[in-house]
């Protein structure tokens, strides 16, 4: 299969889209493993996670539970782990273009170990660019985060090229989008003297059903910090997607003719009109 033509980035040999929510349980996990499977279709993509509770790895084949797997903390903590270790190649074997980086519960951990490293916020930005030979294979790094800003969802902030928001429809959810936005793109990005790359933002879980669903959509899109980031496909609450947790597969293995795997390629189309991917 001929390799597909990606952006190109300045800072890391493949385009790395980091996606985060400050809101837990918004569906940031299934935006990322859904939007890697429907990539990985055409493209060559590796997906890190950054989530201690490793849902983006479970939800990719990867049995979490075993003691000898390198991950993410071990990266973090060693800049000289082999990218060879710390990769587990195609866990989908549907999916051959689909690698992870898997996380686990010992992130946790990092998170003080990392208090005490200088430039502890660019590692996981130096290993990538130190290991160019190895992630240059691939065309999108696609990272999931957990609900928050530490350190660890830092160095994944701060290696992006792009950065993808996720969002449920509700009060708490868009408290968290302002939060980030104000956390991040004012106060850090200002600190570091970096760009504010977040170019995307999905909402997820939609149903409208619920009264002030539609309201609440309608307030986002009349938002001039929201407005411009919110992609046109809206993703709704449905049970396929929860199928594509449960099985371990994303939505174009789990449900290839669905609807629900029409919505997840149309997101990804609103994203590269973005310039998110």
């Amino acid at each position: 299969m001929a390799k597909a033509k990606a952006p190109t980035s300045q800072k890391n040999p493949a385009w790395v889209v980091t996606v985060g929510a400050m809101k837990g349980g918004a569906g940031k996990t299934m935006v990322v493993d859904n939007i890697a499977g429907c990539l990985a279709e055409r493209y060559k993509v590796l997906v890190v996670d950054a989530d201690p509770q490793a849902n983006a790895s479970k939800g990719l084949g990867i049995d979490i539970a075993d003691p000898d797997m390198t991950t993410l903390a071990d990266v973090l903590t060693n800049q000289g782990t082999p990218p060879e270790d710390a990769v587990i190649r195609a866990p989908l074997r549907d999916l051959p273009n689909l690698d992870v980086m898997p996380s686990s519960i010992l992130l946790f951990k990092t998170e003080f170990e990392l208090a005490a490293k200088g430039e502890r916020i660019r590692l996981l930005g130096y290993y990538l660019q130190d290991n160019s030979e190895f992630f240059g294979r691939y065309d999108y790094i696609i990272i999931d985060t957990n609900p928050g800003l530490g350190l660890v969802n830092q160095n994944a902030f701060f290696a992006a090229d792009s950065i993808v928001l996720v969002t449920d429809v509700s009060d708490n959810g868009l408290t968290g989008v302002e939060m980030f936005q104000y956390l991040w793109g004012e106060e850090l990005c200002t600190e570091l003297r970096i760009p504010d790359v977040t170019k995307g933002l999905v909402v997820c879980n939609y149903d409208k059903r619920i009264k002030l669903a539609p309201e609440m959509l309608d307030y986002i899109r009349s938002r001039e910090d929201m407005g411009g980031l919110l992609v046109d496909t809206v993703i709704p609450y449905r049970v396929a997607y929860k199928d594509t947790e449960v099985e371990s597969k994303p939505i174009n293995l789990e449900h290839p003719k669905s609807n629900e795997h029409t919505i997840l390629e149309a997101v990804v189309k609103d994203l590269r009109k973005k310039g998110a991917i």
